[in-house]
């Protein structure tokens, strides 16, 4: 756990009184052309076996049973988990609630209905490329369902955004436009492990996680590396937004830009933690959060998690500190390639009655795999260059012990601010790699 989170965690009141919560899971809904790997994958496969091929390729198993069998399991390392919210993938091809969420929904208020929903990003250069996901949640209030109510989104909420939030291509939903349809409609969302997974540039990266008030930081299918920087750069951003500065002269041109965005922008962040588990280790990660006075945490329903998510995004930026906090792990490579090895074994177990000749699975069984691998190591060569970049152009963990204490006013700014620059308590040596050449 990074010193952020266990600063955020000694704050939090005993394990007893914190509400635990899945905030980030998925269900077997999350497959076929909802999943953006089904492309890869089934493409390969009919590649191989014909374009009539019955082999269907499933991206996860899990039964929505099984994720409410964790809220009565035995507690984990963190507690036990008093609420799941389903993020299932969504697409503008696929987007529709699963009848069989919707029931387990209505049948038990401490699962709600949300979604991961992906999303294209107008880029600094003007251009579309796949941005970072969006988790959508919900309000405070009960939604009507086909089996009773339920907390979580509505359909005719997600027909809605896929009519008139898609980029200026139609291919999905723009980040931005569907961000702005989310608040104005007072809808509790995040943004999904924004430095993973997707083709924005480092600034156009940076920019949108400015404009969103809840960042996920700790994800369990992405490495470490990306979540202490997330967690520093929060930090960061927060300060900034009330009032610290940093000398000018740390800063490169980009650095200068970043900073700029952030105090423009002027939202304090808070950081989520998601499972994101598709087959199992559904608790690897958990957000907490304080319950009200006198509430115990099996009485805090979703439609109060969301109100307290919609209220701190609307509060200024005078609290000190956020009643939401996060604990889990990130996944390892090698429970990635175990992840990866487990869901083709289960694929071919599904698919052996339609293909039971072991030559042709000798065949589709590697290059599956490979396929996958090959995919998921793409992604995290991109994060590798993007968390590279970060640290050359806009590293937080350097930058942090430059931050000076807002300057004082009495009638007007006080000079000097960046006459000189203060000795860094993280380093005796000149940060010359910082400086603007």
């Amino acid at each position: 756990m990074s010193a952020l989170s266990l600063q955020k965690w000694k704050r939090m009141k005993s394990k007893h009184r914190r509400v635990n919560i899945i905030t980030h899971v998925h269900t077997d809904a999350s497959t076929g052309e909802t999943s953006e790997l089904d492309e890869f994958i089934s493409g390969e496969i009919r590649w191989m076996d014909g374009e009539d091929s019955p082999i269907e390729w499933a991206e996860c198993f899990t039964p929505i049973e099984r994720l409410e069998k964790v809220l009565s399991a035995p507690d984990g390392p963190h507690g036990p988990v008093h609420m799941v919210v389903v993020t299932d993938h969504m697409r503008a091809a696929s987007h529709s609630l699963p009848d069989r969420n919707l029931a387990a929904a209505a049948r038990n208020h401490r699962i709600a209905l949300g979604a991961e929903l992906a999303t294209r990003t107008r880029d600094a250069d003007g251009k579309y490329r796949i941005g970072p996901e969006i988790l959508t949640y919900g309000d405070q209030n009960l939604q009507n369902g086909p089996h009773g109510p339920y907390y979580g989104l509505s359909q005719d909420l997600l027909d809605e955004l896929y009519e008139t939030c898609r980029d200026d291509e139609g291919f999905e939903l723009c980040t931005r436009r569907t961000q702005a349809a989310l608040r104005k409609k007072g809808i509790a969302h995040g943004l999904s492990h924004p430095l993973d997974g997707h083709e924005l540039s480092l600034e156009g990266t940076l920019a949108i996680i400015s404009e969103f008030d809840f960042i996920e930081t700790i994800n369990g299918g992405f490495t470490a590396d990306s979540a202490r920087t997330l967690e520093t750069y929060i930090e960061l951003n927060n300060a900034l937004v009330r009032g610290a500065v940093l000398p000018d002269r740390v800063l490169t041109e980009r650095g200068r830009r970043i900073v700029a965005r952030i105090r423009e922008s002027g939202r304090i962040l808070h950081a989520l933690a998601g499972s994101d588990a598709h087959s199992h280790d559904f608790a690897r990660a958990l957000t907490g959060m304080t319950p009200d006075s006198g509430q115990e945490p099996n009485d805090v329903n979703p439609g109060q998690f969301f109100a307290k998510m919609l209220r701190l995004a609307d509060e200024d930026n005078s609290r000190p500190e956020s009643p939401l906090a996060t604990m889990g792990k990130c996944v390892t490579n090698f429970a990635l390639v175990s992840d990866v090895v487990a869901i083709v074994m289960r694929n071919i177990l599904l698919n052996l009655k339609h293909r039971k000749n072991p030559l042709v699975w000798a065949t589709i069984l590697p290059n599956t795999f490979f396929k996958t691998r090959g995919e998921l190591r793409r992604r995290s060569d991109i994060q590798k260059r993007r968390l590279q970049q970060i640290e050359e152009d806009f590293d937080p963990v350097r930058l942090l012990p430059y931050l000076r204490p807002p300057v004082q006013r009495i009638d007007e700014e006080l000079p000097g601010v960046d006459a000189a620059l203060p000795e860094s308590p993280a380093t005796t040596a000149e940060p010359v790699d910082l400086l603007l050449n």
